[in-house]
């Protein structure tokens, strides 16, 4: 098999639900990050995971809703998310794992909650020195996770 399993849809051949959907995240992340992201593809389909929900655009805006509550709980600050995530994807390598290292270490370093050398370090597997305490258990717990370690040990 050549190619993507799910490849990016144009937006000339999306359904109206799957353009609603297609709408909303590009909407969204670009008032979120603006231009900074490339989310689209020479042909303007969504890029990355988005590119496979676009297949299941019901279930996908549940998910990203799910997501989106998850990512603004207030317990959890922003640096201690994006240090979960980044850990988490940097273990690791495939097909999206990429992307969502990309996105977010964009997230991180753009809104100041790490250094690029943070992110390089904890997308590599190791804890940066100078993480604050809260930042240094998420990673913590991602690795042990990612590992197969129990967490509450």
């Amino acid at each position: 098999m050549s190619g993507p399993r799910y490849p990016a849809i144009p937006p000339e051949k999306l359904t109206p639900e799957q353009r609603v959907f297609h709408n909303d995240m590009t909407e969204k992340i670009r008032n979120g990050f603006g231009s900074s992201f490339t989310l689209q593809g020479k042909d303007g389909g969504l890029l990355g995971p988005l590119s496979i929900m676009m297949y299941t655009p019901e279930y996908s805006k549940h998910t990203m809703r799910l997501n989106n509550e998850v990512l603004n709980l207030p317990a959890l600050e922003p640096a201690v998310t994006e240090v979960a995530i980044l850990a988490t994807q940097g273990h690791y390598t495939g097909s999206f794992g990429g992307f969502l290292i990309y996105s977010h270490s964009r997230i991180a370093v753009g809104k100041e909650l790490l250094t690029e050398e943070q992110m390089r370090k904890i997308t590599q597997g190791e804890k940066p020195a100078d993480l604050g305490e809260k930042e240094g258990v998420a990673f913590d717990l991602a690795i042990r996770l990612v590992k197969g370690g129990k967490p509450l040990e």
